[in-house]
């Protein structure tokens, strides 16, 4: 018996060797690196067997920049291309996804929180020259569930990137972050007494559970170990995780990411940048307004028991500035990186 399932193993895997050497031999020496960088044993795909092993990859200093950061003009979508978006939770994503939904139906093909590996084959097509072909846009949102971090994206993303500059195909990857303070109140109230889900640990309204119950550096964290990471059940994750990660973690944001807005400017600056890149309107963003999931009443309209930002003693507010020091510096950081002004295209 245990050689005819022996058997039937090596079966199976001359069978799965065969199918990716026939996909291989269609692309080219570009593309072949897209499919070894994601199928590396060093890429951990599947969150179901994670590692007790959570540090990321060492970014090295010297990798060129592959980002449009400094080109100082805004690449155009109106033939299509490629836009990637990295949904931080309670970052302004929501807004995000719905300006692509409900104002570019027709010319925008949105994936909304996918599981990476899933849309892989997808973007391939894109970047292949498909967008221009059918004139319209892939917006690939990376979010929440069982997905890559972006030490295990980053490499997939840069090769796509180097394909689609080579086809002709424009490719924008962008974020927003968010003021720790505020983000830190918003992310309790939703995951941890509203609707976040089984995956957090519950809270009451009260000081006590919102210092107990809070991660710290949650941004980074989404970055660096992935979404995830911010589950009760995947302490594992979180292993090893510390301040200096933060610090280290921001020269690949810049190698990746092509514009990092602030949720505090997001109507001011990123939905008119958006709109801009996709039909040189920049008024359509603007003029959007801002879309919020979680109401604060409930059916009756009585307020549901929530932390209060300005009810906050000074106390627990330093402690939770303490313990988001990483996220205040890729905060600051981008701030000071990502100024609306260096698109001097752009006329807001």
């Amino acid at each position: 018996m245990a050689r005819i399932e022996a058997r039937i193993l090596s079966i199976v895997l001359v069978t799965v060797i065969l199918s990716i050497g026939a996909l291989i031999s269609e692309w080219n020496p570009l593309e072949k690196l897209v499919l070894a960088t994601a199928s590396s044993g060093s890429c951990s795909c599947d969150r179901d067997n994670a590692s007790s092993s959570s540090s990321p990859n060492t970014f090295n200093n010297n990798t060129t920049f592959h980002s449009l950061v400094g080109s100082r003009e805004c690449p155009s979508f109106r033939q299509g291309g490629v836009i990637i978006f990295w949904h931080v939770p309670k970052a302004g994503g929501t807004t995000i996804r719905r300006l692509f939904q409900r104002r570019f139906k027709k010319s925008v093909v949105v994936k909304e929180r996918v599981k990476f590996t899933n849309v892989l084959p997808l973007l391939k097509q894109y970047v292949q020259g498909e967008s221009t072909q059918t004139q319209t846009t892939l917006f690939v949102e990376i979010h929440d569930g069982p997905n890559l971090n972006m030490w295990e994206i980053a490499p997939i993303l840069s090769n796509l990137r180097a394909i689609s500059k080579m086809n002709g195909v424009p490719f924008f990857s962008f974020t927003l972050l968010r003021n720790p303070l505020p983000y830190m109140v918003s992310y309790y109230n939703y995951e941890h007494m509203g609707p976040g889900g089984p995956r957090f640990e519950r809270g009451n309204a009260t000081e006590e559970d919102f210092s107990r119950i809070s991660l710290p550096n949650p941004q980074c964290l989404f970055f660096s170990r992935g979404e995830w990471a911010s589950g009760k059940d995947w302490a594992v994750l979180r292993r090893n995780f510390t301040l200096q990660e933060c610090h280290t973690l921001y020269p690949l944001l810049q190698q990746q990411l092509d514009w990092i807005g602030t949720v505090e400017n997001m109507q001011t600056e990123t939905l008119p940048l958006l709109t801009y890149l996709l039909n040189r309107r920049p008024n359509i963003g603007k003029q959007f307004k801002s879309q919020n999931v979680y109401k604060n009443t409930n059916a009756s309209g009585i307020p549901k028991p929530r932390i209060e930002l300005d009810k906050l003693s000074n106390g627990t507010i330093l402690f939770i500035q303490n313990i988001t020091q990483g996220d205040l510096f890729l905060y600051e950081r981008a701030k000071q990186d990502y100024p609306i002004e260096m698109w001097t295209d752009l006329k807001l």
